[in-house]
């Protein structure tokens, strides 16, 4: 049975990516409550990693919301762009190398329940808010493959409402996709 946290973090989780999908600014102030109530969540589960990532959520948040109200080079907000081929190759080599430290500090200093699919998911997370804060197109692909292993890691962890959530993710993900692919 789902706690108020857990009902809470869901709801606000689920209306921050239905606003980035419509490029709305309010989605940013919205995550960074949504971060705080699955940092609580999280912590009750020993998800320590998708814990921490809460924190780097409100912090990319605070530089999301200023992105997309005074980013860009006119200083009036990012607009839709695709990935580069140095910033691809740049991502993959950061989150490869955030899952493995991640991994690493998991294992060897926590009872984290699943360190590697935690870490990983955790690293692409990482990486696909960064993406969305500077509105690449690509985002949403590497949220679809993160949202794919929360949803396990979520079952796994007994978190079905979070689970679910997760799971609806991936069609707002793909959903996002198209329509920003289309703007």
């Amino acid at each position: 049975m789902p706690g108020f946290v857990e009902i809470l973090a869901v709801a606000t989780g689920f209306l921050c990516v239905l606003l980035y999908i419509r490029q709305n600014v309010w989605s940013w102030p919205i995550t960074i409550v949504s971060a705080a109530l699955f940092f609580a969540l999280f912590f009750e589960a020993r998800l320590y990693a998708n814990m921490g990532l809460q924190l780097v959520f409100a912090g990319v948040a605070v530089y999301g919301w200023h992105q997309w109200l005074r980013g860009g080079a006119e200083g009036k907000g990012v607009t839709v762009r695709r990935t580069s081929g140095h910033e691809a190759v740049a991502l993959v080599a950061l989150t490869a190398g955030a899952t493995l430290g991640l991994f690493f500090v998991l294992r060897s200093f926590t009872d984290a329940s699943v360190p590697m699919w935690d870490s990983g998911a955790t690293a692409l997370s990482l990486a696909a808010q960064w993406m969305l804060a500077r509105k690449m197109l690509e985002n949403w692909l590497v949220w679809i493959v993160a949202d794919l292993i929360f949803v396990a890691i979520y079952l796994t962890a007994g978190l079905y409402l979070t689970a679910a959530l997760y799971g609806a993710y991936l069609g707002l993900a793909v959903k996002g996709y198209l329509t920003w692919r289309s703007a």
